[in-house]
């Protein structure tokens, strides 16, 4: 306890005791017999009474400054604790971020060497990339060079293939095997005809057809074909090989012999030479179960003459004249004189058309349409 405290509380109790003997005194009468000392005293209990009464005063102002600074310094103890708490984890976290430094110190480092390799990795690989498209450009213009012999090849292959497969009769390209434009065949024509069919009557012009027809029957012999290969566009597969193909017409008129559809092709190439102004003549194609037949064919409305020069058959044969039939008449007439089962018409073509047929009626309905 404090001392001044103490003290007060001694000199209270001595005022106390004083003023308890006062008061007994005054009871009992007795004050009278100690006039002087007793005022005396009690002048100064009173004194001192008051001097104790500021006295308490002061003490319980030194109480309340008391319990004010035991507050203050259990605010500043919890403050002090608080601040204290904080460092620690302040501290605690200080550790943590300089470990984490000097993890991710370590990490760059490492980094930093990874990208001093990659760095020179990269100076190496990219002498070596120019070196690689130095030989990548000398490459790609032997490519290109390559290429375009590879394409000029594949271009001349395809113009032989075309000639080839021409020369088998397959789809369109037969229709190349028409050329009345052939010096070869204008000439013999015009030696036949003297001259072509402009200025000419009807009668003049089936006079002349009949003379090209009968020029061909006792010049052009028959004759068998050899082998011949058909070529896929895609030249890593083997040809296949057919029993028959076509000569070109001046092939035909040199070598003075060839089969019915080397008839057939000379003869309309030779009635189109005659006659540049009509597009009515055909080759006309069919088959039987055991052959097939290849003549010249000549449209007029719904009409048509064919001509066989192969085998010696015209339409109107039966009465020594070229004459014009109704197509279902023409046909059967024609097939009659070739005399095999199951005969059906399967295609006609000349320069500028090549149709296929499925059955004879479609070929009837075709000539019914022109």
């Amino acid at each position: 306890m404090d001392r001044k405290i103490l003290a007060a509380i001694i000199v209270l109790a001595i005022i106390a005791a004083i003023e308890g003997v006062y008061i007994a005194l005054t009871i009992n009468g007795l004050t009278g017999k100690f006039p002087g000392s007793i005022n005396v005293i009690y002048d100064e209990y009173s004194e001192q009474l008051n001097a104790n009464i500021k006295l308490i005063d002061d003490l319980n102002e030194l109480k309340m400054e008391n319990t004010a600074l035991t507050n203050d310094y259990d605010e500043l103890q919890q403050t002090y604790k608080d601040i204290i708490e904080k460092k620690n984890e302040t501290e605690d976290l200080l550790s943590v971020i300089i470990n984490d430094f000097s993890s991710l110190e370590s990490d760059y480092n490492k980094a930093l060497e990874a990208l001093t390799e990659l760095d020179n990795n990269y100076d190496n690989l990219w002498e070596n990339y120019l070196v690689s498209q130095t030989a990548y450009d000398s490459l790609g213009a032997d490519m290109t060079r390559l290429i375009m012999e590879y394409q000029e090849y594949q271009d001349k292959y395809q113009g032989i293939m075309k000639e080839i497969n021409a020369r088998a009769g397959l789809g369109n390209l037969k229709r190349r095997m028409i050329t009345p434009d052939d010096n070869i065949v204008m000439n013999v024509t015009l030696q036949i005809t003297s001259t072509t069919s402009d200025g000419k009557t009807a009668v003049q012009r089936r006079i002349d057809m009949r003379g090209l027809y009968d020029w061909v029957v006792s010049h052009i012999s028959y004759s068998y074909d050899s082998p011949h290969p058909i070529f896929s566009e895609d030249i890593k597969i083997s040809p296949q090989w057919i029993s028959e193909n076509y000569r070109y017409p001046n092939e035909t008129l040199v070598e003075g012999h060839g089969d019915d559809e080397d008839h057939a092709v000379l003869l309309v190439s030779m009635l189109k030479a005659y006659d540049d102004n009509n597009d009515n003549y055909y080759v006309l194609l069919a088959n039987s179960n055991a052959s097939k037949r290849s003549a010249a064919l000549i449209t007029n409305d719904r009409s048509i003459t064919i001509l066989d020069s192969e085998s010696g058959y015209y339409s109107g044969k039966e009465i020594g004249s070229l004459l014009e039939y109704p197509a279902e008449y023409a046909i059967q007439n024609w097939f009659n004189d070739w005399g095999e089962a199951n005969m059906r018409v399967t295609s006609v073509f000349n320069m500028d058309v090549c149709v296929e047929f499925d059955s004879t009626q479609e070929f009837y309905d075709w000539v019914n349409g022109l």
